[in-house]
């Protein structure tokens, strides 16, 4: 079994009277842990656009804060803040973002929104492997890598826990190329 952390993040609302202050301390932070020390998911994003994203290879930063999510890449810095009311999905892959997008999230709809027990599916869904295209899978294995971690948040009214699973080495199910 893979080794699990679980992080406990504290209420994200500053109050009025400090919001300045907690925007200053978030400005000042070292500039690769900006957005995880701010006061608010808006404080947060005016970090990351004084990035230069330049300096970075590609990523994609998830925001969290009560009920609204904010995602920034980038490889297109600009942001949005969405309403969080149902479970959301992010994917990346090396063989191209687009390409495993579709099918994982079909996926997601069926084993995840429609479900009766939601958190079910996730699990389900997180461990899934299509046994003819591994390659795309959640659960991905090819012979030059293979999935190695699984990172899930969740958050209620007071609390977002996000659990980081560092997964044992896999070895990769696809045959391999000729």
């Amino acid at each position: 079994m893979g080794r699990r952390q679980r992080r406990r993040i504290g209420g994200c609302s500053a109050e009025p009277d400090r919001a300045s202050r907690r925007a200053t301390e978030c400005a000042a932070q070292p500039r690769d842990n900006r957005a995880a020390a701010c006061a608010s998911i808006v404080h947060a994003l005016w970090a990351y656009e004084a990035l230069d994203l330049r300096e970075y290879e590609p990523f994609r930063l998830v925001m969290v804060q009560r009920a609204a999510v904010a995602v920034a890449d980038a490889a297109h810095p600009a942001t949005k803040i969405i309403p969080l009311t149902l479970p959301v999905m992010f994917t990346s892959s090396s063989l191209g973002d687009a390409f495993v997008e579709q099918p994982r999230r079909e996926l997601f709809e069926r084993l995840v929104l429609v479900a009766d027990d939601w958190l079910h599916g996730r699990t389900r869904f997180h461990r899934h492997r299509w046994t003819s295209r591994p390659e795309i899978s959640v659960n991905m294995a090819r012979e030059d890598a293979a999935t190695v971690s699984r990172t899930t948040i969740d958050v209620t009214s007071s609390t977002i826990d996000l659990a980081y699973e560092s997964l044992p080495g896999q070895l990769a199910t696809a045959p391999a190329a000729a």
